[in-house]
């Protein structure tokens, strides 16, 4: 997943969103980036002054063209910082969704006939070792699932890295989705 399009033009395209979320009153976004050119359009906008919002960034690793290693160092593509216009987080889904029909469940579904299995695209290993990675850094991560079997492997996870690294503030989070 290489991005086509260069970090300064993506830079001007996302100040113009920016603009439009300042000028509704929001405050907050969260985006999520899967390419290094959309981690430094950011930069080049922090650096300018051009952020009006406080973003939140969802970086991708599992899934993306991120190594899941390569935050570890202090470096400006390891553990990127933009001072106070923007939150670094680790990011990642685990399984399908409910449109598809492909959300992991470990019941049926209602309405759900022909009983789908559910996807999950990421194994519970891959996800522990990234989850500690990310942990040890001393970064908030946020998984995002759809069904209860992907919310378990997240609170394994979870679990898991806090049992071997203590953090009272860690704030790990999930995205879920809810229909109704």
């Amino acid at each position: 997943m290489v991005s086509e399009v260069d970090p300064e033009t993506l830079a001007e395209r996302i100040a113009i969103e920016l603009e439009k979320c300042s000028h509704r009153g929001v405050t907050c976004i969260h985006d999520i980036v899967i390419t290094r050119e959309e981690v430094q359009a950011y930069q080049l906008l922090a650096r300018a002054g051009r952020c009006p919002v406080r973003v939140h960034m969802l970086m991708r690793v599992i899934e993306s063209n991120f190594n899941k290693h390569s935050l570890r160092g202090s470096g400006s593509h390891a553990r990127p910082r933009l001072g106070v216009a923007a939150d670094w987080r680790y990011q990642d889904g685990i399984d399908g969704g409910f449109t598809g029909k492909n959300a992991a469940f470990s019941e049926p579904i209602a309405g759900d006939d022909d009983h789908h299995e559910g996807l999950i695209r990421i194994k519970q290993d891959e996800l522990d070792e990234t989850v500690e990675i990310y942990h040890t850094l001393g970064m908030r991560i946020c998984t995002h699932a759809i069904g209860d079997i992907a919310m378990d492997m997240i609170l394994e996870a979870y679990e898991k890295a806090l049992s071997k690294r203590p953090r009272q503030d860690h704030r790990h989070r999930w995205n879920i989705w809810a229909t109704g």
